[in-house]
């Protein structure tokens, strides 16, 4: 959760953009979902278990990829 937390002080400071749903698409199909570090729900949406994010297509806040401050710790985006 202090992950979390840190990363939405940034995203805030930084005026709260955000990635478009294609962006949002295009880097949980081509990224994300193929990485051996991803755990698939059952609703669709995924973790990641090196940095214990929510990831998903949809824009919400507690979904890394929706925050454009946030990247892939692996740096694969």
């Amino acid at each position: 959760m202090t992950k979390y937390l840190a990363a939405r002080k940034k995203w805030a400071t930084a005026g709260k953009p955000t990635r478009t749903k294609e962006e949002m698409s295009s880097i949980f199909e081509n990224f994300c979902q193929p990485c051996d570090r991803f755990t698939r729900r059952k609703n669709g949406t995924g973790v990641c278990t090196e940095c214990d994010c929510n990831l998903s297509t949809e824009p919400y806040q507690v979904n890394k990829l929706w925050m454009t401050t946030e990247k892939c710790p692996l740096k694969k985006w």
